[in-house]
């Protein structure tokens, strides 16, 4: 299935524009024989903000974990930066993982559990065996980057509430200063006044940082805030794709139509 084209010109970034591009991507499991992406092509250029949506069990976190390389398509390519991922070495790509990071949905899942706030920050520095990792002021800085205060330094993720570790992921998350950002769901488990203060942060190290992002999530509303293209995935396959604002005023696809107006079941008795 091709995407639809909403404004009429502009089709993916091209290979040459491109800091992240999924050409053709498809990915099944073998066990289940799930094709979780079929022929899935996506462009991310340098500083740009994508959104990615759509429903469970549309492909979405299979696509990111493709994305970053943490599983690898069995057919199509990944390309960041002009370079196929999938014909680094070990080691290559081990390198070049510095360039791009992934900031899950679940931050209890990301943050281990039996280190601090501090050694936590410190650890991805340590192990590319970067000099900044025994800078006493690395942990205060990015603590305050992400708008917490710097006593949280010892504490354990279990002592933090639900939008302090999700502070600290997306620190950890960008403390190698990647390129890309891939941001999976990065609110939804959040209450609402704490995913509009974290959705907020996003646009502010983004803009700051100059990162593009790769934004997925369930829902249109919040890929509206930071992302200026749209694209919706429908299992597995792209739905459509466009500008964001054309997307959320003028929906192509059903499955577009369906994430702006989910179905109400009504109870009875």
């Amino acid at each position: 299935m091709s995407p639809e084209r909403l404004d009429g010109q502009r089709g993916p970034v091209d290979n040459e524009e491109a800091l992240l591009q999924l050409d053709s991507v498809s990915r099944i499991y073998p066990v289940t024989r799930v094709r979780a992406l079929d022929q899935v092509s996506i462009a991310v250029s340098a500083g740009e903000c994508v959104g990615v949506v759509g429903e469970s069990g549309s492909g979405k976190s299979t696509l990111a974990r493709v994305a970053v390389a943490l599983e690898r398509p069995d057919t199509g390519s990944v390309r960041f930066d002009g370079l196929d991922l999938g014909t680094l070495g070990g080691s290559e790509l081990r390198r070049l993982r510095c360039e791009f990071q992934l900031l899950f949905q679940d931050s209890i899942a990301a943050l281990p559990s039996r280190q601090t706030v501090g050694r936590t920050l410190r650890e991805p520095l340590l192990a590319h065996r970067r000099p900044e990792a025994s800078d006493p002021e690395l942990v205060a800085r990015w603590l305050a980057r992400v708008e917490l205060s710097p006593e949280l330094e010892p504490r354990y993720p279990h002592e933090l509430s639900g939008g302090e570790r999700q502070r600290v992921a997306l620190a950890r998350a960008l403390v190698l200063e990647p390129r890309l950002l891939v941001a999976d769901e990065p609110v939804s488990s959040l209450d609402p006044s704490v995913r509009e203060r974290i959705l907020h942060l996003l646009v502010r190290l983004q803009r700051e940082l100059g990162l593009s992002v790769l934004l997925i999530s369930h829902d249109l509303s919040t890929v509206a805030r930071m992302a200026s293209r749209t694209v919706v995935l429908d299992q597995g396959q792209v739905a459509e794709e466009g500008p964001t604002d054309l997307v959320l005023r003028d929906p192509r696809a059903v499955a577009t139509r369906r994430l702006l107006d989910p179905p109400t079941t009504s109870r009875v008795g």
